[in-house]
């Protein structure tokens, strides 16, 4: 169970007429990186939200770093960096102040070190670092949601379509940032994305979604193998949603 970092069983949320979540049954193992693949409206961000304590799931378990309940969840959520529909600041600091500010009410007990998260993310003091968040881009918002979300060097980062926005310059940086990060201190990650070819330059496994269901999961080997005949993985996917629906 130490090695188990999230685990669901039969995790269902409904909104109103729709089924977000339809019995997920999940276990991520430390020091993978899982790319995770739906299209809009699959499930992806609801299960990110339900991760962080965002939303309530109607039933299932749900266990963190091998626990469950109120308060073990909540405690353990301090281990996890997240970066869920859009970076969330003041409009009125900047980055660095931002970050101060999350600094000081953070449970986490890991490194803060802001100057050098600012910097890897060329959120640089002396430039675009002066502005305050209202004056971002939206590539330099996602930067900087990117940074607060690793503030306190957290075990598992839970990150929704991080590379939104992002220039090929920046996804190319975040995509060296991530794998240094699991390949140094075995950092566990579940990202989503709609660039299916970048997911694919990074992650070691795959879980695919639709209509909140889990369709399957692959290793890159697995994926790999299924995907030749295919032009891409994007096609791949589309095969996948496509006799999938064909079964209903």
């Amino acid at each position: 169970m130490e090695n188990i970092v999230l685990h669901t069983k039969d995790l269902t949320k409904t909104y109103q007429y729709t089924t977000a979540l339809d019995h997920v049954n999940l276990t991520l193992y430390r020091g993978h990186i899982y790319g995770f693949i739906g299209n809009n409206g699959a499930g992806k961000t609801t299960l990110m939200r339900a991760i962080m304590g965002l939303t309530f799931p109607d039933s299932g378990v749900l266990s963190l770093f091998g626990e469950t309940g109120i308060r073990n969840l909540e405690r353990n959520r301090s281990r996890i960096g997240a970066l869920i529909e859009q970076a969330v600041g003041y409009d009125y600091m900047t980055a660095r102040q931002n970050m101060i500010y999350r600094r000081m009410i953070s449970k986490s007990k890991g490194v803060h070190d802001i100057d050098g998260l600012l910097d890897r993310l060329s959120i640089h003091p002396r430039d675009v670092g002066k502005k305050t968040l209202k004056n971002y881009s939206v590539g330099m918002r996602q930067r900087y949601g990117v940074a607060a979300a690793l503030l306190g060097e957290p075990e598992f980062l839970v990150l929704d379509e991080p590379t939104s926005g992002l220039d090929p310059a920046g996804t190319r940086d975040l995509r060296e940032l991530f794998l240094e990060l699991n390949q140094r201190h075995g950092t566990t990650m579940l990202i989503s994305s709609h660039i299916l070819g970048e997911l694919y330059q990074i992650a070691t496994d795959f879980i695919f979604i639709n209509r909140g269901k889990i369709m399957c999961e692959m290793t890159h080997e697995e994926l790999e193998a299924a995907c030749k005949g295919y032009l891409s993985i994007d096609d791949f996917f589309l095969d996948l949603v496509a006799r999938e629906e064909g079964r209903k």
